[in-house]
């Protein structure tokens, strides 16, 4: 499956006519459907990446796009469900990340460092973009159920991992369930404070800070070796 947010996610060192483009008097009067919500969606991605979630209407997110302000309401019902579709590829990202680390591996330590560096990497990149949709989910149910949705599956897998890594004599027993939902929630609201706000100027300690954090809790050593 294709992954839509490295479709419309504006990436550090894009050129800058990647960047959406202003709205203009002349109007692409007929657009494929799939273009249209992709252009608004590039948008919303765009401005969440440079302010708060609670300051984008649906007029400043349009004026970022070729589509008139109306036309919005033909591909979403409101702005909460253009978050919504931005959760869906947050969660497809770092479930691919976790589902690694889940393979089968003789080196499980190494594959955690991979997971976690990887995991920071999409906060130091996106951060800003995620925090908004944090702070929607605190604003719409609807959000609210989508991104709850995205940490139980996260907390799911990780707890498989727990228990294959228990069954392989590596980890010592425990409540696998309660482990998995602390480690989520605590590496989500510390990288939203951390990396929540653009730039990647705490990004090595932030990975160094998680690994300690991970390997001690799963493995019972301050570093994974």
């Amino acid at each position: 499956m294709a992954d839509p947010l490295r479709v419309y996610i504006l990436m550090p060192g894009d050129k800058v006519n990647s960047r959406p483009r202003a709205r203009t008097a002349k109007r692409v009067s007929r657009r494929p459907p799939e273009v249209a919500r992709r252009e608004i969606l590039d948008a919303a991605a765009y401005l969440f990446h440079r302010q708060p979630f609670r300051e984008i209407s649906i007029g400043d997110l349009m004026e970022h796009t070729k589509i008139g302000r109306s036309a919005f309401y033909v591909y979403f019902k409101d702005i909460y469900a253009v978050v919504d579709e931005l959760v869906a590829g947050v969660r497809d990202e770092v479930l691919a990340y976790v589902e690694i680390w889940g393979a089968e591996t003789t080196a499980p330590a190494e594959a955690l460092r991979t997971f976690l560096t990887d995991t920071v990497n999409l906060w130091a990149v996106r951060g800003q973009m995620m925090s908004a949709i944090m702070d929607a989910a605190v604003e719409s149910p609807q959000v609210a159920e989508t991104f709850a949705g995205m940490m139980a599956i996260y907390q799911d897998v990780l707890k498989g991992i727990l228990v294959r890594e228990h069954k392989a004599g590596r980890v010592r027993l425990m409540d696998f369930e309660e482990i998995a939902a602390v480690l989520v929630i605590a590496t989500t609201a510390y990288l939203k404070t951390r990396l929540g706000h653009g730039g990647r100027r705490d990004s090595l300690k932030a990975i160094a800070t998680l690994q300690d954090l991970w390997s001690h809790t799963i493995y019972g050593v301050v570093k994974a070796a």
